[in-house]
C-alpha cells in the first residue's frame, strides 16, 4: 500500500538518524575520556585536587611547575631550551595563559634559556630571583624582557617565608644575603634554595647548589620528603650531612644525555645506602607528584614509566 510505504520510510529514516547520533554521541564521549599526552591521573581520587609538582624532562637542565589546589602557578626554572613550552601545553589547560611566580634559582643557561620564550608568551604576575652578575646573551635577554614587560621582582634572600596560598607556603633559605649585582665566581653556589610546604609535606629545591656552600645552611630545617637532588647528581653536589639533614624520601635527579658523568656513581650509590628512592627523568620521563595534605604518590611518563607512594 503507497500510505504504508511512506509510513516504513519514515520510520527507517528516523532509525538511521538515532544510529547516527547516538555512535556519534558515544565517538565523543570515547575521545573526551581519553587523556592527554603527558597527562596522569593518580589511581587516589583524594588527589585530584590538590598540590601536584611536575618535573619535567627537559634533558640537561632543570625545570618544574607547581601547581597549587587553587590552580595557582609556580614554575621553577625554564631548562636549556624551549621544550619547557611544550610541557606548560601539556599539563596547563589551553586558556591558561598566567604564571603566577617564576623563580630563576640562578641564571646558568640549563635553567634559564626556556623562560625567555615564556616571557613572551604568558603572564607573569612576579619573578623571584638573585640579581646575581652574568654576563651572558640569554641572560641579558631575560633581564631586558623583565625591564620591558615591568614583571614584580623579588630578590632571594634567606632565612624568609612567602604564605603563596593559605594552604601553600614558600621558604627562602638561600641565600642568606642580597647577591643582587654581585660577581661570583661559581654560579653555582648563588643557587636559590625553595622550600615548599603543603600539609605535612615539604620539597626541596636546591638548583646546583654545591656541597661547600649546602654546609652553611645546615642549622636551617631542610627536612622535606621530596629533595630536587642539586647540580644534576653530580659528586660536587652530594654531601652526606646534607642529606642526613633532608632526610628525603624521594630524591628527584633532572638530567639528561652529557659528558659530565651526570648524575655521578658515587651519588646514585650514596643514596641508594641513604634508603632514599631515586627517580631520574633521563630514564623515567617527567615525573609527577601529586600531594594531598598527609600524603604524596607519583608517576612518571617515560619509557619506563612507574608509580610509587
Amino acid at each position: 500500500m503507497p500510505g504504508m510505504e511512506k509510513i516504513n520510510k519514515k520510520i527507517f529514516k528516523t532509525i538511521f538518524f538515532v544510529a547516527v547520533f547516538a555512535s556519534a554521541l558515544s565517538l565523543f564521549f570515547v575521545i573526551n575520556n581519553q587523556k592527554p599526552a603527558g597527562k596522569i591521573e593518580s589511581s587516589e581520587a583524594d588527589f585530584d585536587n590538590n598540590l601536584k609538582i611536575i618535573f619535567f624532562d627537559v634533558g640537561q637542565g632543570d625545570s618544574a611547575l607547581i601547581i597549587t589546589p587553587k590552580q595557582k602557578t609556580i614554575f621553577i626554572d625554564g631548562g636549556p631550551d624551549n621544550t619547557v613550552l611544550y610541557k606548560l601545553g601539556e599539563y596547563l589547560p589551553y586558556w591558561q595563559r598566567k604564571i603566577d611566580l617564576m623563580v630563576l634559582s640562578h641564571p646558568h643557561a640549563d635553567h634559564l634559556v626556556g623562560f625567555n620564550e615564556v616571557l613572551r608568551r604568558y603572564d607573569v604576575k612576579k619573578i623571584l630571583m638573585t640579581g646575581v652578575l652574568h654576563a651572558t646573551y640569554e641572560y641579558e635577554e631575560w633581564l631586558n624582557q623583565l625591564k620591558d614587560r615591568q614583571i614584580p621582582i623579588e630578590i632571594a634572600v634567606g632565612p624568609s617565608g612567602i604564605d603563596f596560598e593559605p594552604d601553600t607556603r614558600l621558604q627562602i633559605l638561600y641565600p642568606t644575603e642580597s647577591l643582587a649585582e654581585t660577581k661570583m665566581e661559581n654560579l653555582n653556589n648563588s643557587s636559590i634554595v625553595l622550600k615548599v610546604t603543603y600539609g605535612q609535606n615539604s620539597l626541596l629545591f636546591t638548583g646546583d647548589l654545591e656541597s661547600d656552600v649546602q654546609s652553611t645552611i645546615l642549622d636551617q630545617d631542610l627536612s622535606a620528603l621530596i629533595l630536587k637532588f642539586p647540580h644534576h647528581g653530580s659528586t660536587n653536589g652530594y654531601s652526606e650531612k646534607f642529606i642526613n639533614a633532608v632526610n628525603p624520601k624521594y630524591a628527584v635527579i633532572s638530567a639528561g644525555e652529557n659528558n659530565f658523568g651526570h648524575p655521578s656513581k658515587r651519588t646514585i650509590n650514596a643514596l641508594e645506602r641513604a634508603g632514599v628512592k631515586i627517580l631520574i627523568t633521563k630514564d623515567l620521563g617527567d615525573i609527577i607528584f601529586n600531594c594531598n595534605q598527609t600524603k604524596c604518590v607519583y608517576e612518571t611518563t617515560g619509557a619506563n614509566a612507574n608509580a610509587g607512594n
